[in-house]
């Protein structure tokens, strides 16, 4: 069942995608109290102008906490396009992890996971704890090509050690308001979970479901904070939201706690919408 907390307050639009937008990001990890909590870093190859030979890229890390093992033995594993590749993992324990890949008989091709590696840390670390700065990148004709290839963090979950994270998609809907509405402000715990929701860039890698509106979404303080607003309004019921999960198991909708902060129709009326999880896919969104 939803739960509702609604501050009635028609100006709420105005300033619901900015306080999504600039909270900060600093969910704890299900430690708590001081106990650190190991979480699986990934890192993709986002973008190169042709398939690599060899990538070498720094991780400078900052905010508390520290990869998982000292100097050459950090604990880090070979990913997708990276499988076959020889590698080497660096950890200065001071501030910086350094990992250099030279392709096997497969070079290493963009937009794929490359790399894994475990860290462990008291808060939930964010993107923004994690500078990436490719020092080398070399095309299969030996071209200098660092220039133009990019390593970002695809995800940060907690692990649970049973396992490499799968991708689920986890959708939610609102359930019962026939109308327009106009703005909707909810938050999802997932802390019963045995995962985490994914983190794109600097923000969960969500889509928005709702027609004709602006999607602003974040985590907080262990939650998935989501924002829409539309001038027009979007219909209801509908899938409203689809974001991206990660864990070994599967979750199922009773791991979601939604709690509706705030729901206005197009004119401006304080509504108070139900809302589920509709669905649960695990390996696409479709």
């Amino acid at each position: 069942m939803t739960k509702h907390r609604l501050r009635r307050n028609a100006s709420f639009a105005l300033t619901l995608c900015c306080s999504i937008l600039f909270a900060a990001a600093s969910g704890c990890g299900p430690g708590g109290n001081g106990t650190p909590t190991t979480f699986s870093i990934t890192f993709s190859l986002a973008t190169t102008p042709a398939p690599l030979d060899s990538l070498k890229f720094k991780v400078a890390y900052q905010g508390g906490g520290g990869f998982d093992g000292q100097g050459t033995s950090v604990q880090c594993t070979r990913l997708g396009a990276a499988t076959g590749a020889a590698s080497t993992f660096d950890d200065d324990d001071i501030a910086t992890l350094t990992i250099d890949l030279t392709a096997g008989n497969t070079a290493m091709d963009a937009v794929s996971q490359i790399v894994s590696c475990l860290f462990s840390a008291k808060v939930q670390p964010t993107t923004e704890n994690f500078a990436v700065t490719v020092t080398e990148a070399l095309d299969e004709n030996g071209d200098d090509v660092k220039n133009q290839a990019q390593v970002l963090v695809a995800s940060i979950v907690e692990d649970s050690g049973g396992g490499n994270s799968t991708d689920h998609f986890v959708t939610f809907r609102v359930t019962d308001t026939e109308t327009a509405v106009s703005a909707l402000q909810f938050d999802v715990d997932f802390t019963g979970s045995q995962g985490a929701f994914a983190v794109s860039g600097q923000k969960p890698d969500c889509t928005n479901l709702a027609g004709n509106s602006v999607l602003a979404a974040n985590i907080i303080d262990g939650r998935l904070s989501a924002g829409l607003i539309s001038l027009t309004g979007f219909d209801t019921p509908a899938d409203v939201l689809r974001c991206r999960f990660m864990a070994v198991t599967a979750p199922v909708a009773g791991d979601f706690d939604i709690t509706v902060m705030d729901a206005m129709t197009v004119p401006g009326d304080s509504i108070n919408p139900a809302m589920s999880v509709s669905s649960i896919t695990t390996g696409s969104a479709q």
